[in-house]
């Protein structure tokens, strides 16, 4: 069988399309925990259909274009899908802060590469709601989950655009700050606290515990976190006996 340059260029144009969405949704999905699962599944499914494709163009086969259409309405809805799933990866779904994967895959190898280079500090906050527990039982975990969404308003209106703020577990954040130090450090939380303020309600106010650290490029990373954690624990500690929810 003798195929036409027409037919050959089809199915070569065909080709790389297949080739060009198996990486895009590789690279759209592959800091995701189902990633790789999702782009082994469709490079099954796509390969079988466009080698379908391509056996069709080379036979002349009148239902190419209509099968060739069927899976281009096919991929916008598998398009619509990963964006869902990289959103739900990026985003916490109740504050709408990084999540701890999209942090440490993504944001903070970006950083570190950046803050080596540039010989910068990142500063590191990590803080708490006082009392959360305790919130939760008197008020339900509905009012909980408000107060840590207004919390996160308060945080997002306090930092910058380059910085992220993780829901790092819980009622913890964690806030890392590119090209700052520790001065730096210490406004953003007093903006925080100053916004919290001004959203928390009268009957409800909103207290936090935070613990600064400061990441140089001597020491990994983590152990700048751990830092954050203790001071965090200490500044907790030391409002002891104090209660503003019962």
């Amino acid at each position: 069988m003798e195929l036409s340059l027409a037919k050959i260029f089809l199915m070569m144009m065909v080709d790389v399309a297949g080739a060009w969405i198996f990486f895009h949704v590789y690279e759209k999905t592959r800091h995701l925990i189902i990633g790789k699962a999702v782009y082994w599944i469709l490079l099954i499914g796509l390969s079988t259909s466009f080698v379908t494709i391509d056996l069709g163009i080379a036979h002349g086969c009148r239902f190419v274009w209509s099968y060739f259409a069927g899976l281009v309405v096919s991929l916008f809805g598998v398009g619509n899908v990963v964006r869902h799933l990289k959103m739900s990866a990026i985003r916490d779904y109740l504050t709408g802060l990084l999540t701890r994967t999209f942090f440490f895959n993504e944001y903070l190898p970006r950083e570190i590469k950046r803050a080596k280079r540039s010989e910068k500090p990142i500063s590191v906050i990590l803080m708490d709601v006082d009392d959360f527990k305790l919130i939760n039982d008197i008020y339900g975990h509905k009012k909980g989950d408000e107060v840590l969404r207004k919390l996160s308003k308060a945080i997002q209106r306090s930092v910058r655009g380059s910085d992220a703020a993780v829901r790092f577990g819980g009622d913890e954040i964690l806030i890392v700050l590119p090209e700052t130090d520790r001065k730096g450090a210490e406004a953003v939380l007093k903006r925080i606290k100053g916004n919290l303020k001004k959203i928390s309600e009268k009957s409800l106010p909103i207290s936090i515990s935070a613990g600064i650290a400061v990441w140089d490029g001597t020491k990994d990373f983590e152990h700048v976190i751990e830092k954050a954690d203790k001071r965090m624990y200490k500044n907790k500690e030391s409002k002891k006996g104090v209660n503003h929810h019962r």
